[in-house]
């Protein structure tokens, strides 16, 4: 039945639930919303292509990990390469995501941030991100052909904690707890590091950075690197949760974007709360503690909250900034 002011119900023994899966759930959107409030502040574009690199991630880490002695569900393709896959233990697969995202991402940081490119608008750089994000999606899907329902296994193991009412995975925990350690460490090195002095330089004025000799280029290879490798494991983390489907990958970098908007692609303590936000809101909706939604509802019910949530938050952003900077 779909959602209205009459049909609104309150499900007490849902709550407990919700909450839980709602918090957890964050950590899907904010690695992704770490890596591009990352990126914005070194070239103040939305660096699309980490859409790109988190369906290389969920791709790459399903090949390294997907047991070969397991027969594909539903494949018809030939590209799924069956019987010739490593089956690597999950957290080196982790690692050679992450530094294989990490090469790519500094080759497009070098690119981008090169004699070349640099100079051309932001809109430019931003259409030529989205470009290489398609650019990547179209060929890891092309060649590597995988049915979603093939979901890997998770790095950290199949167990499952009781918590308010309901299991919880290990995995999705671990991923909560590496999105907001990186959000940490990058707050810190970005406040009390000369090179986080260096990008803050560079997103005041580009030319005024170079003049006081911060090598743009330099800078941007490394941002770009530690992003793309942030971008490539949060696709191998969601691999174990939705499966290797780049469409939903793709689905989930959206909800990540609209995430990052919440603190002007500049706040990583407000990407956190915009995803915390975003996770309890979606899985209250899904888990049907105010009642049962259609998806047409629940997606436009969301997208009509976040939006509230940016205005609001657009309106006391100085308050909140000095807020981010003293973690």
């Amino acid at each position: 039945m779909p959602l209205s002011l009459t049909a609104v119900q309150f499900h007490a023994e849902l709550a407990g639930p919700s909450l839980v899966l709602g918090v957890v759930e964050a950590g899907m959107y904010a690695l992704l919303a770490i890596a591009l409030v990352l990126t914005f502040r070194v070239s103040r574009t939305v660096a699309f292509v980490h859409g790109g690199f988190a369906i290389l991630g969920v791709v790459g880490y399903w090949l390294l990990t997907y047991p070969p002695s397991l027969a594909i569900p539903f494949s018809i393709e030939p590209y799924s390469l069956p019987g010739r896959r490593l089956e690597l233990p999950g957290l080196v697969a982790l690692l050679i995501v992450m530094v294989v995202g990490a090469v790519l991402g500094a080759g497009y940081g070098r690119l981008v941030t090169g004699r070349r490119l640099s100079h051309l608008s932001r809109a430019m750089l931003t259409t030529f991100s989205i470009g290489m994000m398609l650019l990547l999606a179209g060929v890891v899907t092309d060649v590597f052909y995988i049915q979603p329902d093939a979901i890997p296994r998770s790095p950290f193991g199949r167990s499952q904690f009781w918590v308010l009412g309901w299991y919880l995975s290990l995995h999705r925990i671990v991923s909560l707890v590496i999105a907001v350690a990186l959000m940490l460490g990058l707050a810190f090195v970005l406040t009390r590091t000369r090179f986080g002095l260096d990008i803050q330089a560079i997103a005041d004025d580009v030319e005024a950075s170079q003049w006081a000799g911060v090598d743009l280029r330099r800078t941007g290879t490394v941002v770009y690197a530690v992003s793309g490798g942030i971008s490539t494991l949060a696709g191998a983390l969601m691999a174990p949760m939705i499966g290797p489907d780049p469409f939903s990958v793709f689905f989930l970098f959206l909800r990540a974007l609209t995430v990052a908007v919440v603190g002007g692609f500049n706040s990583f303590t407000l990407a956190l709360g915009g995803a915390v936000l975003l996770g309890l809101m979606d899985t209250v909706l899904r888990t049907g503690l105010i009642g049962r939604t259609s998806l047409g509802e629940r997606e436009w019910i969301l997208m009509a909250a976040i939006s509230l949530v940016v205005v609001i938050v657009a309106k006391r952003r100085p308050i909140l900034e000095l807020v981010d900077e003293s973690i």
